[in-house]
């Protein structure tokens, strides 16, 4: 028989030549030809494993046998495993797991049923198994952080150092000072870019050690709730997202948190409304064709004859053959002449 080894591991420290070496053993005691060697490290989670995917182009006129350790090698996710296992069956190749000692084609080449169905019962298993072992880390983690107070994040944001040694959030006084006077510059009413600039042109550093303060970073900083002490801690709980209020020192008051992001939602606010101007033309101007007025658009930029939308909104037979004025060209115009 001609066969493939196929190993895994999941992370680069592992190493997958115990498993390639036990089935070459595996081969040569049972006279099979090893033709080829796939071997990867990366998660059985993923579906796009290159060396996999060159396993699975492989036809009966390549191979007879597909070799691998034990079943989760092939995969992590159940449906996954029993598709595979289904399509080299189809191809009349036969896929073989020992720590399991499964076959998935009989000695005529046919079908068994019985491995098929231990193969789906054993990789549900497996499957489960991996959703236990998250939630017991993520049960671990958030009992860390909320019973025991360690920091929610091994990133420190700027303002603060991570300790490594009791897996806390410190106060670096230094950028704390900083943060503060971001704060006190926003509830001055200065806007998340002047600030970003006015740092930039003192050659302040960020966190990351480089004088690219951005409009970004600086909003962020400001919406951040760690820097009154009340960070949001957010888990993946059964494929749902669950977000929990820890603690931290904090480095400005909770008024003062809370005053800031009054300031940055008025700003908000009034620009959108400065933005949001009424065409100066609507009611105006009067269609040479039909005599209807011109209305602007929902996006301001464009005035044309009411007939004009009536006929799109309504099939409307009302003969109109004018033409579009962009607002862009019309009302500078106007407005110099008045």
């Amino acid at each position: 028989m001609r066969g493939a080894i196929y190993s895994r591991v999941s992370t680069e420290i592992q190493d997958y030549g115990k498993q390639t070496d036990e089935l070459k053993e595996f081969a040569i005691h049972n006279n099979i030809e090893i033709k080829y060697i796939f071997e990867e490290k990366v998660s059985g989670l993923k579906d796009d494993r290159i060396e996999f995917q060159k396993l699975e182009k492989l036809t009966k006129k390549d191979i007879d046998i597909v070799l691998v350790w034990e079943l989760s090698r092939l995969s992590r996710r159940s449906i996954f495993i029993q598709q595979v296992v289904k399509d080299f069956a189809i191809k009349g190749i036969c896929v073989f797991t020992k720590k399991e000692g499964l076959y998935t084609l009989n000695e005529d080449g046919t079908e068994n049923r019985n491995a098929m169905f231990t193969i789906g019962v054993i990789s549900m298993i497996a499957e489960q198994e991996i959703e236990t072992i998250k939630e017991r880390t993520i049960s671990s983690r958030r009992r860390f952080v909320i019973k025991e107070g360690r920091s929610y994040t091994s990133t420190a944001p700027y303002g603060y150092d991570y300790n490594p040694v009791n897996k806390q959030l410190t106060i670096n006084e230094e950028e704390a000072k900083v943060v503060k006077r971001i704060y006190q510059l926003s509830i001055e009413g200065v806007s998340t870019n002047r600030i970003g600039r006015i740092l930039n042109s003192e050659g302040i550093r960020t966190k990351r050690n480089s004088c690219n303060w951005c409009m970004s970073t600086i909003r962020d900083l400001l919406h951040n709730p760690v820097y009154k002490g009340m960070p949001e801690y957010t888990m993946t709980i059964r494929n749902k997202k669950v977000t929990e209020v820890v603690s931290a020192p904090a480095i400005i008051s909770k008024e003062t948190f809370d005053l800031s992001e009054e300031k940055l939602s008025e700003r908000r606010n009034r620009s959108k409304s400065e933005m949001i101007n009424p065409p100066l033309l609507r009611g105006l101007i009067f269609c040479t064709d039909c005599g209807r007025r011109y209305i602007c658009n929902s996006g301001k930029s464009l005035y044309a004859c009411q007939a004009r939308f009536d006929n799109i909104r309504a099939n409307s037979i009302i003969e109109c053959h004018s033409s579009g004025i962009k607002a862009a060209n019309i009302e500078p115009i106007i407005w110099k002449l008045v």
